[in-house]
């Protein structure tokens, strides 16, 4: 395991991580204290652009809206002259409107959705990985990690350790 924890850095820093503090002789619950801490502190890192995103959707109406008022102005701006030039300043207006609206709702959002759904997939799996950990400091017999593990997956993914190819 220790030789291991070495080659695991560069592929996955944050096994690499559980696995230097379950080689370094910390209890279960040290461990568990301190994964949980480098997911949690790494989500709410990682979800910061998501925040972004959902903010940016919340305001891209507000500047639909702003050219909404730009286009009523044209369109008041030319309402004296000629009533053919009202049709063009009302466009740009409800334009606006509706840029601002889709860019908000097929832009913005989903792309804060998918981000939020990454982390939220890598942080599931860092729990289960740090759950995983837990179990080896607290030396605990391989059957029990095995099914400690498979209660958190679907049952058509459980992992079989009699069915697992023999290094």
């Amino acid at each position: 395991l220790e030789s291991d924890s070495k080659s695991l850095k560069s592929q996955d820093a944050f096994l690499a991580y559980g696995v230097g503090l379950v080689v370094s002789g910390y209890t279960g619950a040290e461990v568990r204290q301190m994964l949980e801490n480098q997911v949690e502190t790494t989500f709410q890192r990682h979800t910061v652009p998501v925040e972004i995103l959902k903010y940016m959707a919340s305001n891209a109406p507000a500047f639909g809206m702003m050219a909404t008022l730009v286009g009523l102005v044209i369109m008041l701006d030319n309402m004296g002259d000629d009533p053919s030039k009202l049709g063009p300043g009302m466009a740009v207006g409800l334009l606006g409107t509706l840029y601002g609206v889709l860019f908000a709702r097929l832009v913005l959002m989903p792309a804060a959705e998918k981000a939020h759904q990454r982390e939220s997939i890598i942080r599931f799996r860092n729990m289960l990985v740090a759950e995983g950990l837990v179990l080896l400091a607290e030396r605990r017999s391989p059957r029990f990690i095995q099914d400690a593990m498979n209660s958190y997956l679907d049952p058509a993914i459980h992992f079989d350790i009699d069915k697992a190819p023999k290094k």
